[in-house]
């Protein structure tokens, strides 16, 4: 009977204990959605993803606590989050438990994303179009691309599926939506509208590949600069005019034989390396002549009228503003 009595004042008092810790670990647990997580400043993230593939990958190795540090800033430890999608499930739970790089990069990606959204987004005028070559399009790391490229089917789908717009913002910072590249295969322009229109894993997973291979191969490529017409300098147009007095014949003959020289002679114009903002239809005249078909006789002559024509307006625009009130007054 005493030994009874014991036992149940054993179990008594376990239950006695367990309440508290029960109820205390009940009210520091919390479940939000990303949405409800609050606002931190994302710079954390960033000191770390500004890190190249090897200096991360060591990173993740090699420091850990840090890493667990900075990512509990923004998942503080005892919240759970609610309903979260597969994408962002399993790379969390393969960065923050096996510490693997390739997800950590999505991971730590993502959440800074998802704290510059917490935040109004200034407002910032509609781009110009640009039309530019392939190989002036900026090289930058594309350790975030590698990283999504990693990503499984299922992984990527749901990317592209619960998180489209911190995926469509990662491949505009490669490739923004005003831009347009001239020449470029019609495929990789139909792959880039479906995977924009139609967010599917294997047109996206497509257009990401290129991405990559079109940025990666620019890596030495001369500095773009970006230039509007009204910013290129005057340069006499008496050369071009002589190309365009000569007939058909002639100027296929010069086309023909002396096409590194017409061609250095355009770039003394407009150099190579600059891209014109806006005025789309005159940068593909230029690109058609220079770059799509070069030394084509019908796409080169009009590219030599519309050349002549912008340096003689440049012309016409330098003697009036030089010229004084009075002058100015009189025409």
């Amino acid at each position: 009977m005493q030994a009874k009595l014991l036992r149940c004042r054993r179990i008594f008092f376990i239950w006695l204990f367990s309440v508290p810790l029960f109820v205390i670990s009940s009210v520091h647990a919390q479940i939000l959605t990303l949405a409800q997580l609050p606002y931190q400043n994302p710079q954390a993230l960033d000191s770390l993803l500004a890190l190249d593939e090897s200096r991360f990958a060591s990173t993740i190795t090699n420091n850990w606590p840090l890493v667990d540090k900075t990512l509990a800033r923004y998942i503080p430890a005892g919240v759970s989050i609610d309903q979260p999608s597969f994408f962002f499930s399993s790379n969390g739970t393969l960065c923050t438990r096996a510490h693997q790089a390739l997800a950590c990069r999505v991971y730590l990606d993502f959440l800074a994303f998802l704290m510059r959204s917490k935040r109004p987004a200034p407002a910032i005028p509609a781009p110009i179009p640009i039309l530019m070559r392939p190989a002036q399009l900026p090289w930058r790391d594309t350790a975030i691309l590698n990283a999504l490229l990693a990503q499984d089917g299922t992984q990527l789908q749901s990317a592209l599926t619960d998180h489209w717009p911190w995926m469509h913002q990662v491949i505009t910072r490669f490739l923004p939506d005003h831009i347009d590249l001239h020449p470029i295969s019609k495929v990789f322009g139909s792959v880039r509208d479906t995977c924009k229109r139609a967010h599917t894993e294997v047109a996206c997973r497509e257009h990401l590949l290129e991405i990559d291979t079109l940025v990666n191969a620019n890596r030495r490529q001369p500095r773009t600069l970006f230039m509007t017409l009204e910013q290129l300098p005057y340069r006499d147009p008496a050369p071009l005019d002589n190309l365009l007095r000569l007939n058909e014949t002639q100027l296929r003959t010069q086309l023909a034989n002396n096409w590194p020289k017409i061609d250095g002679l355009l770039n003394q114009y407009i150099a190579w390396n600059v891209a014109i903002v806006g005025a789309t239809d005159f940068a593909r005249s230029r690109l058609d002549c220079q770059a799509w078909m070069p030394g084509d006789y019908f796409l080169c002559r009009l590219y030599f009228r519309n050349l002549s024509t912008l340096m003689r307006d440049k012309n016409a625009a330098r003697s009036t503003s030089q010229a004084s009130p009075f002058e100015q007054r009189s025409r």
